[in-house]
């Protein structure tokens, strides 16, 4: 048991789930509440109400611990609840110390539906009031003495009906608005890593693919390789055609791209008119045969944009995990593979891997 309190001490987190943290605090909360009202109750006779209050705060802090120990989630959750239940209908049908019991009996609503959900919250409130109803209105078919004035019943039962439609209704609009904001996050991350021009990943999408990528190979132990794609002679065509000429160019070939390559691929506006491929588990001779197979089909594709036929091509450079395991290595080593295809005529990829050619 000392173990276990000093586990328990020394590891004072906080969850970041709302509903494990609301679940901490609470516990907290009415562990020593609990004692402190036990104390009070035994120093005034009330032996039995303390003990029971005992009793309570023992089995909340017992499942707390085992929780922060083990990290049993679900265990831990209904079973306090569980507890938490039976200390409602303890307080009800005893009437508590000098009858204010019933005041406990108002934050049930908003415990049970925040930390069971919206449905389970729902079952375990109707199982209560149900059982609520048997005690204020039925005591002698359960062998209670009847504590509570007429007028104290159905005031007591109107207001936790009012409390339990309220904090229904609370909850739900909070998770409304969960997922409201989180669909809105969802939509600002798409957002930022995507290019608008082209619909594709940008820099910082693809470099972070990329890097999420290298990761993943340093651990399985495979190859991954890259293709940065410049298109040739663009500022030309943005010169003679205009640059919406230009802008239609690119998603032109920013479709092919991406309608080239597998579905484990990915593709990047790098910036500019150049794009970045990403090919995990590849290595860098199938990588040439795949680029080399996209270069040749954009080449031998005429595109026809302001009624005039306009020829597109791309250079290529390629580089590996051979090259570099290091991000800014590897995208080094495909930049300098780029330069090479630009120096030897442009739409070309390099390096040539001549033993597959």
């Amino acid at each position: 048991m000392r173990k276990l309190l000093l586990t328990l001490l020394n590891k004072p987190k906080f969850e970041v789930d709302p509903v494990k943290a609301t679940m901490d605090l609470l516990c907290l909360i009415t562990i020593p509440l609990f004692f402190i009202f036990a104390l009070k109750c035994l120093n005034d006779g009330l032996v039995v109400y303390g003990a029971s209050l005992f009793g309570f705060s023992a089995a909340i802090l017992g499942s707390h611990i085992v929780y922060k120990r083990y990290g049993w989630w679900d265990t831990h959750r209904n079973f306090v609840m569980s507890v938490y239940s039976l200390f409602y209908i303890y307080m009800l049908a005893s009437g508590g110390e000098e009858g204010t019991g019933l005041l406990w009996c108002y934050a049930f609503p908003l415990v049970m539906l925040f930390l069971l959900g919206l449905k389970n919250g729902t079952i375990m409130l109707s199982v209560l009031f149900s059982a609520s109803a048997v005690i204020l209105f039925m005591p002698a078919y359960v062998g209670l003495t009847d504590l509570y004035s007429q007028n104290t019943k159905l005031r007591f039962s109107g207001s936790m009906g009012l409390v339990a439609f309220l904090a229904f209704f609370m909850e739900r609009a909070r998770l409304n608005a969960d997922a409201a904001r989180q669909k809105a996050n969802e939509a600002l991350v798409r957002l930022a890593s995507t290019d608008e021009l082209t619909g594709l990943l940008n820099r910082r999408g693809i470099q972070a693919r990329v890097q999420s990528e290298l990761s993943r190979a340093a651990r399985e132990g495979t190859e991954l390789s890259v293709v940065l794609c410049d298109v040739d002679h663009f500022k030309a065509i943005n010169d003679k055609y205009g640059h919406d000429t230009g802008d239609k160019a690119l998603k032109l070939l920013a479709g092919q791209l991406g309608n080239a390559i597998r579905v484990s691929d990915s593709v990047g506006r790098w910036g500019g008119e150049e794009f970045l491929i990403l090919l995990p588990n590849t290595s860098i001779e199938k990588t040439y045969l795949l680029i080399e197979r996209i270069r040749m089909r954009i080449a031998a594709t005429k595109t026809r944009f302001a009624g005039q036929d306009i020829e597109l091509s791309i250079s290529c450079g390629i580089a590996s995990t051979k090259f570099s395991k290091q991000l800014e290595g590897l995208l080094k080593a495909a930049d300098m593979s780029l330069y090479e295809a630009k120096e030897n005529g442009r739409n070309c990829t390099r390096p040539e891997m001549l033993s597959v050619a």
